[in-house]
């Protein structure tokens, strides 16, 4: 594996990390306001 791969890799994964964070974040806040 290369260096250049290896960090694309880490990149995108990283990007998929957060975005699902930030899902996990904004359906939290929907189900506080719901309650």
């Amino acid at each position: 594996m290369t260096p250049v791969l290896d960090y694309s890799t880490f990149r995108r994964s990283s990007h998929i990390y957060t975005f699902y964070r930030w899902e996990i974040s904004y359906e939290d806040s929907r189900r506080l306001e719901g309650c």
